[in-house]
């Protein structure tokens, strides 16, 4: 006659569920088109919950035409003071959010003249 003891009855346990936290809000306009007619001239990420963010856009070769690291910051359609052309731009972002959490978040959009 042989007498197991299960290790889970000998000690109490306790679980703890956090809080479900709703994911920080953020806008991504996937088309904007810099044509000076004073409505959606520049691209940029939008949320009241970003506390530093860099952004990077690069073109469909694959060079970087944009960046910075000012949450306020648009990128305005051009590159080296030129236009950039009609077409899809990649966008690749490192956000902090207020709340302490960190995300990288990619994507693509529409310039549009």
């Amino acid at each position: 006659f042989m007498l197991f003891f299960d290790n889970f009855s000998l000690c109490p346990c306790e679980d703890t569920i956090a809080p479900n936290e709703p994911p920080p809000m953020l806008y991504v306009p996937n088309i904007f088109s810099p044509n000076h007619d004073g409505h959606n001239e520049g691209f940029r990420l939008r949320s009241p919950q970003i506390d530093s963010l860099h952004l990077e856009i690069y073109n469909r070769w694959g060079n970087k035409i944009f960046e910075t690291n000012n949450p306020n910051d648009a990128w305005d359609g051009t590159y080296q003071s030129k236009d950039c052309e009609t077409g899809n731009y990649v966008w690749w972002a490192e956000i902090t959010f207020k709340n302490g959490k960190k995300e990288i978040r990619k994507g693509n959009v529409s310039l549009v003249r």
